[in-house]
């Protein structure tokens, strides 16, 4: 033993670790619990309403950028080949609305286009849960589908409106089956 330890402080010091140590084991335990239960349950959360009244979705993006306003940021314009348009044989597939919840994102520079578009799509059917701007600017509206079951709702909606079709990407949030980036060619 040291300089300035005494023989008899041994039990004392084990009698302290053996009550310590496992209390904070618990508690690291416990802690990387409640981290990893949050990380994976609140990481796609539907916030409450926004300025204009509707629901406002965040996006899985783990940076949001420090602005007064919300931005949920979308990827560029995808490069796909724009869809025919109907011909008077081909009569449009009804859209599948039922269960289909969406997202409008602002791709333009009207400040207005987004809620309109919410309007339009409401009118239709479908249930609007998110309305945000985008942080890029989109030539051509275009719907973005969540998740396989999503697909033909979101093909059939962009083939009614001459819009493109695609997967989402990353960045948007996976808790609502649809997002449309409302473009420039919507508004004029």
């Amino acid at each position: 033993m040291g300089r300035h330890s005494k023989p008899e402080q041994g039990p004392f010091y084990r009698s302290v670790l053996g009550w310590v140590v496992p209390w904070v084991l618990i508690a690291a335990v416990i802690g990387g619990a409640v981290w990893f239960a949050v990380g994976v349950l609140g990481g796609d959360e539907v916030r409450p309403a926004s300025d204009n009244g509707r629901p406002s979705a965040t996006a899985t993006d783990p940076e949001p950028e420090p602005s007064d306003t919300e931005i949920v940021v979308a990827s560029p314009e995808p490069t796909e080949e724009p869809s025919p348009e109907p011909t008077d044989e081909d009569e449009p597939q009804p859209l599948i609305t039922e269960g289909i919840t969406i997202q409008v994102l602002n791709g333009s520079q009207d400040p207005a286009a987004d809620d309109a578009m919410a309007d339009r799509l409401e009118g239709l059917g479908f249930e609007i849960v998110a309305v945000e701007a985008s942080s890029a600017t989109y030539e051509r509206t275009t719907v973005f589908w969540s998740y396989p079951e999503a697909r033909d709702a979101a093909e059939r909606l962009a083939d009614r409106f001459g819009w493109v079709a695609d997967e989402k990407p990353g960045n948007l949030s996976d808790t609502v089956a649809l997002h449309v980036v409302v473009g420039r060619d919507e508004t004029g």
